[in-house]
C-alpha cells in the first residue's frame, strides 16, 4: 500500500547537507524540518526531472535547491514516524 503523501509551498530556509535536512518556510510564522533521501526527486516547472542523488553526482556534490528557492514540495512521514521526508520538490518561479 502506497505512503499517502502531502503537498505545501514555501521557501527554502536553510539546508544541512551532512545531516540532509532543510529548513522549509511555509509562512512568516511557520518553518519545518524536512528530510531529504537520495530517491527525492527534484522538478523544474518545465517537467524535467532528476533524483537529489543523480543530481548530486553530476554537479560536483551540489544539491538542487538553495536557500531562498520558492519550491512546492510533496512529502511524507519517515518510517519511524519522526521526520517528513521530501517525495518530491518543484522549484517555482523566483
Amino acid at each position: 500500500m502506497a505512503v499517502p503523501t502531502n503537498t505545501v509551498t514555501g521557501e527554502v530556509v536553510s539546508i544541512d547537507a551532512q545531516k540532509r535536512l532543510f529548513v522549509f518556510k511555509q509562512s512568516k510564522n511557520v518553518s519545518r524540518t524536512i528530510g531529504y533521501r537520495d530517491d527525492t526527486k527534484y522538478e523544474t516547472e518545465a517537467g524535467a526531472s532528476i533524483r537529489f542523488d543523480d543530481f548530486s553526482g553530476a554537479s560536483n556534490g551540489q544539491l538542487p535547491i538553495v536557500k531562498g528557492d520558492k519550491v512546492e514540495l510533496s512529502w511524507r512521514m519517515s518510517a519511524d514516524g519522526r521526520m517528513p521526508i521530501a517525495v518530491t520538490v518543484l522549484k517555482k518561479k523566483q
